[in-house]
């Protein structure tokens, strides 16, 4: 009995093992068919979503063509075949890289003309009275086309040139608006040039108080403060009286802003202004003549200070020229440059510095004059003793002092380059680049000869020194030749 329990415990424990390994492989199978079942479920998922994200990235290839079209489409209604600015464009808002320095110099202080300052609140007191001066023009009534009807069909008729003048296209602004203006800052600027002599100046509040007209003159000339020369010319022919010309009314305003600009009060030829295109153009070339001479190259050379050029024997003169006064007529010869006298006034710094900011934003731009003579000058002027050279042989006349006059063309030429280098000047500066070259060529000649040639003492040193330099140039070839061959 006892070895029938102990055999059938046997056996049951064998199959109990057995049981257990049968019942451990189907666990395994059924655990790794499970695993498959996943597997390909992961895999058909992946497959449905793989699906839905080609589908996705179809819709949105598709509807990302539409929309480039569509951009595309926007953009092409958007292209200029014109430049931006045109042939009439001349009016311009100065770039930051030359406001920075001074960004007072640039903005109007009592009046704004034109578009680009115009409803500034600061400004809005002048605004009663431009409308003031136009009902006194229009009470005044010089000949029948003085009405207002007229100044307003006449400049409505040339909107959009006038607004083409400009370098910002201010859409939003009206065409009432924008005829009501130009005929408001017209009227303004016409009436005041006439009133003193018309004698309606004696109860005006403007030439009543001094600094009012001087800030209103400054106002006048500056780049973004300017009127199409076109509107001043029609209006004033509208409500010229007899006997007044435009050419007249062109040389007034020049000799009434000189005053302004270089302190002095003179008599301003007529000349032709047909080309001008507004009153800081017309004061332009008032100011510094008409050049007499063909002197532009691509090559500008800097030359040295006056005190430098004096020292290697170049003088300087002041030239008089009464019946045609010319800024720009400096010449250099045989070691000798005459200059034009230039008179600078308090604000001549604004009315530079305007003048170059025009010449540098106009595209078609080919005589940077003012550049050109500030840039000179700059050259010439690098102390307080060589401004007040200048100012002693009476080249330079101011009420300023010799130290502002010392940094004035520096101060203003700061950040200006010209593409190419082509200035008016290129020409006279070269002429004197070669004439120090020369100079200083004989200079160094005359020393050697002076010191050394004339001089038995230092003809044995430099002898000596010679004979030295040779000596030890032959002992390191010896001794490199040597090194080599060993």
């Amino acid at each position: 009995m006892d070895k029938t329990l102990t055999c059938n415990a046997r056996n049951y424990q064998a199959l109990a093992k057995t049981g257990e390994l049968v019942k451990f492989g189907f666990e395994k199978e059924f655990t790794k068919t499970e695993s498959n079942a996943k597997d390909h479920s992961v895999m058909e998922n992946r497959d449905d979503h793989k699906e839905k994200a080609d589908n996705v990235g179809k819709q949105a290839l598709s509807g990302n063509k539409n929309n480039d079209k569509l951009l595309a489409s926007s953009i092409q209604g958007k292209l200029r075949k014109e430049s931006p600015l045109l042939d009439q464009t001349c009016i311009y808002r100065v770039p930051h890289k030359l406001v920075r320095h001074n960004e007072e110099a640039f903005v109007p202080s009592l009046v704004s003309i034109g578009q680009f300052h115009h409803g500034e609140k600061k400004l809005q007191a002048m605004e009663e009275m431009k409308l003031w001066y136009l009902h006194g023009l229009i009470e005044r009534k010089p000949n029948q086309n003085s009405s207002l009807e007229t100044f307003v069909a006449t400049i409505r008729s040339m909107e959009q040139f006038c607004r083409d003048c400009y370098d910002e296209k201010f859409d939003n602004l009206s065409s009432d608006r924008f005829v009501e203006m130009m005929v408001v800052d017209g009227c303004f600027i016409i009436e005041l040039f006439r009133r003193p002599r018309l004698r309606y100046s004696d109860h005006d509040p403007i030439f009543k108080t001094p600094w009012m007209l001087s800030t209103i003159r400054d106002d006048l000339l500056l780049l973004e403060n300017q009127l199409p020369w076109k509107v001043a010319a029609c209006l004033f022919d509208l409500i010229k009286e007899e006997n007044e010309d435009l050419q007249q009314f062109a040389a007034g305003f020049a000799t009434w802003f000189s005053e302004n600009v270089f302190g002095i009060s003179v008599s301003v030829p007529v000349r032709d202004i047909s080309s001008e295109r507004h009153f800081l153009d017309i004061a332009r070339g008032y100011a510094l003549g008409q050049p007499s001479r063909e002197d532009r190259f691509y090559f500008y050379h800097p030359i040295p200070s006056v005190t430098e050029l004096l020292e290697i024997g170049v003088d300087f003169e002041r030239t008089l020229n009464f019946t045609k006064p010319d800024l720009l007529d400096i010449t250099f010869e045989n070691g000798l440059m005459r200059i034009p006298p230039l008179c600078i006034g308090e604000n001549g710094e604004r009315f530079v510095r305007n003048l170059i900011a025009y010449e540098l934003c106009v595209p078609h731009h080919a005589n940077y004059y003012a550049t050109s003579y500030a840039k000179l000058f700059s050259c010439l002027i690098k102390s307080t003793k060589d401004a007040e050279f200048l100012m002693a042989k009476g080249i330079i006349e101011t009420q300023l002092s010799k130290e502002d006059i010392a940094c004035f063309f520096t101060r203003v030429c700061k950040d200006i380059e010209i593409e190419g280098g082509l200035l008016y000047f290129a020409g006279l500066t070269f002429s004197v680049s070669m004439y120090c070259e020369r100079r200083w060529l004989r200079s160094w000649l005359t020393m050697i000869k002076r010191d050394y040639l004339y001089n038995p003492s230092s003809i044995w040193s430099v002898s000596s020194g010679v004979v030295v330099i040779l000596i030890l140039t032959i002992t390191q070839t010896i001794y490199t030749v040597l090194s080599y061959y060993k």
